[in-house]
């Protein structure tokens, strides 16, 4: 593509059409890069907002027909630094470079075990461009290809905002095989500096239990903590009603209030429950699952005047810093799925970025992959509305076949 062309792509059943001018061309699957080096602007038909991407883009139709995926195929560079800019929010450059490499370290494990890498928090928030600044590019340059392992192998470098003064273990919130990289510990670091190190949440009793027994299929008159981790965890709910009793996990007890009520009311699994006055009343600590590296933490530690290899041998137990081997994926650029592109984006011309070559895509509808599988990260230190969790999902393994070039 040439600096300052536009082209609409639009999705047709079982293709992707592209329009540049009067030329309209049908495809299978689509691939745009600028001519030259560059960057690739994307908006939505209909709106305003801005997202601009560094290496190409690929569109194809979403497997089932309901609508399109974008791919950015990003240098895992520039991933990183807008990684850092779009999950790491505070102001210290040690905590920055562990953000870094952990944020390379999931994205390159994921890729490597075939799971989808998307771009919303269900992976890692990557809003492209515009969330590379300086310091995050600083943070990026300054690790560059450090990932890190555990018994040779890339881990899985998952982490939250909080963990309100001790990290969880993955056993404890995901029933998971133990991981000894994940274990749990005090942490002070998040305890002194974190937003979230306390918090409470009440909810009338009627409504939290109309809640639980539409989200859980039992009417539900009582609700009671049932067991809990060695790192004080919740780790299973019971719920009680005239027809029965059901036991639901804490992960998805939580998960199914902050759909309801919103990230911010039950902030974790890490509380204690009471009834009072036709109440129940939450208090709790930290944001988010608490497992690996927190956020907060880190920005605690950072202050404290730790770098960034102590953050990082901190959070994840007897673990090793190495250098990325490129050969063990199939490409030198990495593809993260685009789920947020719905959400527009005008171009930047090469006078307003610096970069030359600056094209833009519009794309009327740009539909999300499935959730990727496995564990995932949790954000945030700006306190976004949404954990990352397990879930199933499509595995994104590489190019689409019948790739057209577009103009």
């Amino acid at each position: 593509m040439k600096e300052g062309e536009t082209v609409y792509l639009e999705h047709q059943g079982a293709s992707i059409v592209v329009r540049i001018g009067s030329e309209r061309v049908e495809a299978a699957a689509v691939a745009l890069e600028p001519e030259g080096p560059g960057a690739l602007d994307v908006v939505s038909v209909g709106s305003s907002d801005v997202r601009t991407y560094t290496g190409g883009l690929e569109a194809v139709p979403k497997r089932g027909g309901a609508g399109m995926t974008l791919i950015n195929l990003v240098p895992i560079e520039d991933y990183v630094a807008s990684v850092v800019g779009s999950e790491y929010g505070l102001d210290d450059i040690e905590g920055a470079k562990a953000m870094a490499v952990v944020a390379r370290t999931y994205a390159l494990n994921a890729l490597q075990q075939q799971r989808p890498l998307v771009d919303s928090d269900r992976s890692q928030v990557y809003l492209g461009l515009q969330r590379a600044t300086a310091a995050t590019r600083l943070a990026a340059a300054a690790t560059a290809g450090e990932v890190l392992t555990w018994n040779g192998s890339m881990i899985d470098a998952v982490y939250s905002a909080s963990n309100g003064g001790r990290t969880a273990s993955n056993e404890s919130i995901w029933a998971t095989s133990a991981l000894p990289y994940l274990t749990s510990r005090k942490d002070p670091f998040d305890a002194q500096v974190s937003p979230h190190a306390s918090w409470q949440f009440e909810i009338d009793e009627k409504r939290m239990e109309q809640t639980i027994s539409n989200t859980f299929g039992i009417e539900t008159q009582t609700i009671r903590v049932d067991a809990r981790a060695p790192d004080g965890r919740v780790t299973r709910i019971l719920l009680k009603g005239n027809q029965g009793s059901k036991t639901i996990s804490g992960s998805a007890f939580r998960a199914a209030l902050a759909r309801s009520f919103g990230a911010m009311s039950v902030k974790s699994t890490y509380f204690e429950m009471k009834e009072k006055r036709r109440r129940y009343v939450f208090k709790g600590q930290g944001f988010g699952h608490g497992v690996g590296l927190s956020q907060w933490g880190a920005h605690g530690m950072a202050r404290a005047g730790h770098s960034y290899q102590d953050i990082l041998a901190f959070y994840y137990r007897d673990t090793q810093l190495a250098q990325f081997s490129p050969e063990t994926l199939p490409s030198e650029v990495y593809l993260v799925a685009l789920e947020e592109t719905t959400r527009p984006l005008s171009s930047w011309t090469s006078e307003e970025t610096g970069i030359p070559g600056s094209t833009s895509v519009s794309d009327p509808g740009t539909e999300s992959v499935d959730a990727p599988a496995g564990i995932s990260s949790d954000n945030k230190a700006r306190s976004r509305s949404s954990e990352k969790k397990p879930a199933e999902g499509d595995v994104w393994a590489g190019k689409p076949d019948a790739l057209k070039t577009a103009r």
